[in-house]
Parts: structure tokens; sequence; C-alpha cells
């Protein structure tokens, strides 16, 4: 989503919306796999989602300790703004020289033991997929990989925009869904199969069918780069 007008001027109404709709959206969590609840409790996860389901998804991860990766466009300030009201901590990157900069500081909060919070296919998409990079970063850290998506009643989307962004509807029910932990193996046949079975999972689509053998065991096995 593109925004014309500067964050400073947008972030007071967007903060008031977030908390409107949050009181008046029906919603709940889904967290089978206790992936959200292990979080909680200090086991550090890598959480990707799709930029577009960004925020029903602030609501089901307040209060746990992680850093949300955010871009330092103007979509990315006014999330920012937001996001530092709700007491969330922050990483920053940029689409461009700072990519590598924001990926380090990624994997270094991940290796502290810290979860991490980002945009599977932000800043620009393609829209629904899961980065490379991202996957890559998890290996290298040791840290299992979590998935989450929104599911339910009908959403506003807006128009034009190339992450087709959601917006709950006040009254309607939706469910925020906390995929397993699952850990990468090394080679470049299992990253692929990760890759696709997230991407799958974060459109809501089956992913067991996706995963060779050699991936499967992965799934469950932990006791989550890219940029919002």
């Amino acid at each position: 989503m593109h925004l014309n007008f500067p964050p400073r001027f947008l972030a007071p109404a967007a903060s008031f919306l977030y908390g409107t709709l949050r009181r008046s959206v029906r919603w709940q969590v889904e967290d089978p796999h206790g992936s959200l609840a292990g979080a909680r409790e200090g086991t550090p996860r890598l959480f990707l989602c799709r930029h577009g389901q960004l925020l029903p998804l602030l609501w089901a991860i307040e209060g746990i300790p992680l850093r949300i990766l955010v871009s330092r466009s103007g979509d990315g300030e006014l999330l920012a703004r937001l996001l530092l009201a709700r007491k969330f901590e922050l990483v920053r990157g940029s689409s461009s020289g700072e990519g590598v900069s924001a990926g380090r500081a990624v994997y270094r909060t991940l290796a502290a033991g810290v979860s991490v919070g980002l945009a599977a296919d932000g800043p620009r998409g393609p829209l629904g997929s899961v980065h490379e990079s991202v996957l890559r970063i998890a290996r290298r850290s040791g840290v299992a990989v979590v998935g989450l998506r929104v599911e339910g009643d009908s959403r506003w989307e807006a128009p034009g925009s190339w992450d087709r962004f959601e917006l709950p509807l006040p009254g309607r029910r939706l469910r925020v869904v906390a995929g397993p932990p699952r850990l990468l193996s090394a080679g470049d046949t299992a990253l692929v199969a990760m890759q696709a079975a997230l991407e799958d999972e974060l459109a809501g689509r089956a992913v067991l069918g996706r995963l060779g053998r050699e991936s499967a065991p992965e799934l469950g096995a932990a006791p989550g780069w890219s940029r919002l």
C-alpha cells in the first residue's frame, strides 16, 4: 500500500483505526502447535506473514517478546510509529542499500534468542511470495519459521495496492492461525520445498503435498528476511 500523506499526519488516525478494529472485530487465535505460546515463553521464532494481512496479525502477537522488521519507506515510517505506540520493538531496513544491514540485524536478533516478525513478500512482492533470503537467515540462525495467516469473513482490500492490503470489517469474525514451527535442513532442495510449503500455508492452501520425504520430518521439529 502506498501513502500520499506524511506519516506524522496519518499516525494518529492509524492508531485510532487499529484500536477501534481490535475492539469491534470478533477475532480469535488458533495456535494448535504452540508456536505463539512457545515464543511467549522465550523460544525464538521467525514469524512470517503476507504483507497485506499485517494488521490483524499484530493483534495476535502483542505482548510477545519480539522485534518487527520495518522498511524506511513512507509506508514503513507510518507502520513504525504505530508499532512503537503499541510497545513493539523494531528492526529497521530498506529496499535498497540498507537491506543487507537489515538482514544482518535480523540474524543477530534471532541468534541472541529474540523472535522476529516480518512480511515474507515485502516490501514490493511478488504477492504471497516467501523470499529465499528469509529462509537462509532462519537456517543460519537455527531458529524455526512459523507462518501466520488470517481466515474468516470478508475483508476490505485497498484498491490498487500490490499487496491487496486488508482491513477487517467491524462486527465480522476472523481467525489468526499460527502454523507449526519448521526447522530448515541443509541443501537447496530443502530450501525450495520449504519455500513452496510456506507460500501455500500463507495463502491458506494445503502444504503437506508440497513437501518431500526429506523435508517432511522437519515439520514441528522445533521446541520466524524481508521487510514490512
